[in-house]
């Protein structure tokens, strides 16, 4: 097979659009990932905070009467 100049400037551009293509995705998928990692992060803190003490609603309960 006998390469020319084009066909060789074709083959190359095919192949560096590819990569680009490849690039931007497996990007965009970390992107992704570090996203939901933050978000569930954000979830799991929430649900790791401790309770807080219900506030006093001025009643008095059976223990201090």
């Amino acid at each position: 097979m006998r390469w020319t100049m084009k066909s060789v400037s074709s083959y190359v551009s095919s192949a560096r659009q590819r990569a680009v293509a490849l690039f931007h995705r497996t990007d965009q998928l970390k992107a992704d990932a570090a996203e939901r990692r933050r978000s569930w992060n954000q979830v799991i803190a929430e649900h790791q905070k401790p309770l807080e003490p219900p506030k006093d609603s001025g009643e008095t309960t059976l223990a201090q009467s």
